[in-house]
């Protein structure tokens, strides 16, 4: 295809990599996983750490919080008695002390105080979680891996990190690279989507009936230390919550990149899931023909359901494998040309939908990426930009389908 490929500027949104404890969310943890870190005495770690109390010396609460955002993020337990060799901590727990005169609220408002005043750049989205155990309050500190790292303490102009032992204040060296390494994951993950297109475009990918009218979804998890998946046993067969357009049942088949869901012929729509736990969804069942000239049109209604539900498919399944946030989740427009059509917010006059038709050129558009930074995300409202410079390139305004309050008008089912 002889077409102009249109890439659009990175929208400069970031996110945060979700927190789990033994493979549980911060929301899901119980007095039950706390009684099982003693008695299995899991040690401290990378991700996880052990407080005796929570003392009133704001820096060695952000030193703590700074060290897992610059690292891999992690819960911190306070109201926990470790194990002692010599008159020191081992790192091993070894029964729940619980904390006095702890109020969740005030300890989160607190937290969230200091951090905007001693912090930079500015760290968000730190959770806190007390936890009743065997009547004794534990409190959950839950510090997510920043895409903005790495931070620095502004008391003492330092960065922290962590390792197996505990905190370090990070050297020169240390510090270049963890800049380096935090651009590089949007990066990557974008060379990522444009390499997948470029061969789709190429033929490399023929997995649709109709590839030169179609619509391609990348969602790509951020970061590094991801684990690959095998997609042995259940994690190659619960495949069940993922919707393929236009065909009830789908076939599902091994190939080099991991999992391929289609209707075993090429059709209409296929889902890619990669061992990197990436995800590509395709489609062209967002296209029609209208009228008597047999005019090609985009169906921006359905391509907004699309988009939605497909992110909402990978996410749910994203949780159940362990695959965690950030999401970058990458629209790819590749046009025949033609209409682009929508429904407006209902007249107030005949409360009757108004449609909306727009001019859509040939060619194929790289929407930048939005970033899904947890699993409870508005969809809609985060991909709110892409629809909207979708129907900027078609002379429009934005989305119809969101009203005044920003609310996206469509509903997806259940």
């Amino acid at each position: 295809m002889n077409y102009a490929t249109i890439i659009l500027p990175d929208l400069g949104r970031i996110g945060v990599i979700g927190l789990r404890l033994s493979g549980k969310p911060l929301s899901d943890i119980t007095a039950e996983d706390i009684f099982r870190l003693i008695k299995e005495e899991v040690p401290e770690s990378r991700t996880l750490d052990y407080k005796l109390e929570l003392t009133e010396d704001n820096k060695e609460l952000l030193a703590d919080i700074i060290a897992f955002a610059n690292t891999d993020g992690g819960i911190i337990v306070y109201g926990i008695e470790e194990k002692k060799e010599n008159g020191k901590n081992t790192g091993v727990p070894f029964d729940v002390t619980g904390l006095t005169n702890v109020i969740t609220d005030q300890v989160s408002q607190r937290i969230e105080n200091v951090l905007r005043d001693n912090v930079e750049p500015r760290l968000q989205n730190v959770e806190v979680r007390s936890l009743n155990v065997n009547e004794k309050v534990v409190l959950l500190v839950g510090v997510p891996r920043s895409l903005f790292a790495p931070h620095m303490l502004r008391k003492d102009n330092k960065f922290y990190a962590r390792n197996s032992a505990g905190k370090f204040a990070m050297d020169v060296h240390q510090i270049r690279d963890a800049f380096l390494q935090t651009a590089d994951w949007e990066k990557q993950a974008d060379n990522f989507r444009r390499t997948r297109v470029m061969e789709f475009l190429a033929e490399k990918v023929s997995h649709l009936r109709q590839p030169e009218r179609a619509i391609l979804l990348h969602v790509v998890p951020l970061g590094v230390n991801r684990s690959t998946l095998t997609f042995r046993g259940d994690l190659g067969k619960n495949l069940g919550g993922f919707t393929l357009d236009g065909h009830g049942n789908f076939v599902r088949a091994y190939n080099f990149e991991g999992i391929l869901l289609w209707p075993g012929y090429p059709g209409m729509s296929y889902i890619q899931l990669f061992r990197n736990g990436s995800t590509e969804f395709g489609t062209s069942g967002v296209y029609d023909l209208w009228d008597e000239k047999r005019t090609n049109f985009l169906d921006g209604t359905t391509l907004e359901f699309f988009v939605v539900r497909s992110v909402r498919d990978y996410i749910q399944y994203a949780v159940m494998q362990d695959v965690t946030p950030p999401f970058a989740v990458y629209l790819s427009v590749i046009s025949p040309g033609g209409k682009l059509l929508g429904e407006n917010a209902p007249d107030m006059s005949s409360g009757r939908l108004m449609k909306v038709i727009a001019e859509l050129e040939a060619g194929e558009i790289l929407f930048p990426g939005a970033i899904i930074s947890s699993a409870s995300e508005n969809i809609a409202e985060t991909m709110r930009p892409t629809f909207d410079i979708l129907w900027q390139t078609a002379n429009k305004e934005g989305s119809p389908h969101y009203l005044s309050d920003g609310s996206w008008r469509l509903k997806l089912e259940q």
